[in-house]
């Protein structure tokens, strides 16, 4: 059995956080790789045009009849919803409105 000192620490120290160092950046180099393979819900849906067509065959495959329970909303004064008009900040022309100007 060896006996632990500060300088065979600090050497095994050195070799241990070198190997990690190298491990993380593997790690890094994969998720690069993965990433750049990966497209965004925009790109995905600007690509593969099943995509937009897909609620609508949906629709069709249920014969248009979408079912909705009314149990959803039987309780929604519990909700305590607040009104958008109440809120100080509330702009109906601001981002995201669907006014134009």
């Amino acid at each position: 059995m060896a006996l632990v000192t500060v300088e065979n620490f600090l050497c095994w120290k050195d070799k241990f956080d070198a190997e990690l160092l190298e491990i993380k950046k593997k790690w890094i180099k994969e998720e690069e790789q993965a990433g750049k393979n990966k497209l965004s819900s925009k790109q995905l849906f600007e690509t593969d045009h099943n995509l937009d067509t897909s609620a609508i065959q949906f629709l069709e495959d249920a014969g248009n009849n979408v079912e909705v329970s009314e149990s959803l909303f039987q309780e929604l004064d519990d909700l305590e919803l607040e009104d958008v008009e109440d809120d100080p900040d509330y702009n109906p022309a601001g981002p995201g409105s669907d006014s134009e100007d």
